[in-house]
């Protein structure tokens, strides 16, 4: 389980009126194996700081986050990342094939694997109609795909990590709502047995 157990957190920096402006006070959170929960609120609400302490790009100033109990700050960046299948806001398609950006997330994925992957996302019929397939260009930014297209890569791209927490950071935003929502019913059966921790202000 990951757990976030009396945080207290505020960025380095960050002052009103000559004090730490805290972002999250005393909070709780436990995240079951195999456990999704999404996080919803206004900007500013401390999603993307719980967030921030998952991936460990900072530490709390109070309390702990842990992983099966042990202490984030006891893993090694590397071992922890290795846990982890991340996708950020506006998670990135860069140009180049279909079968590059897939391996971004796991370069020793044979086709069979990006395929399943694809599959899991429901673009591998929209890939397979290309005539070059897996070695069709994708433009800087995706640009010869839809945004929703570009986000299932993207999402695809976690995915092949095999990692067993996988965090979401806004994965619905800028698609329109019915693409919204096929995109997150296919995450859900595309997750199986993973943590999923996602936030949204949607």
């Amino acid at each position: 389980e990951l757990e976030f157990r009396g945080i207290d957190f505020h960025w380095p920096g960050d002052h009103w009126l000559d004090k730490p402006r805290s972002v999250l006070r005393h909070a709780n959170l436990r995240l079951a194996p195999g456990q999704r929960i999404a996080l919803h609120g206004d900007s500013g609400a401390g999603k993307s700081s719980l967030l921030a302490l998952a991936l460990r790009l900072c530490d709390p100033q109070a309390g702990t986050v842990r992983y099966g109990g042990l202490d984030l700050r006891d893993f090694s960046l590397s071992d922890w990342h290795d846990l982890i299948a991340w996708l950020p806001q506006d998670a990135p398609v860069f140009a180049g094939s279909v079968r590059d950006n897939l391996r971004m997330g796991a370069p020793e994925a044979d086709d069979p694997q990006l395929w399943e992957a694809l599959s899991q996302v429901k673009m591998d019929a929209a890939i397979r109609a290309l005539p070059e397939g897996l070695d069709a260009w994708v433009g800087e930014n995706g640009a010869t795909l839809s945004m929703g297209q570009s986000r299932r890569i993207a999402l695809a791209r976690a995915l092949l990590r095999q990692a067993p927490l996988l965090l979401l950071d806004e994965p619905t935003e800028g698609l329109d709502i019915d693409t919204a929502h096929d995109l997150l019913r296919d995450l859900a059966a595309a997750s199986g047995s993973r943590s999923v921790l996602m936030i949204s202000h949607e």
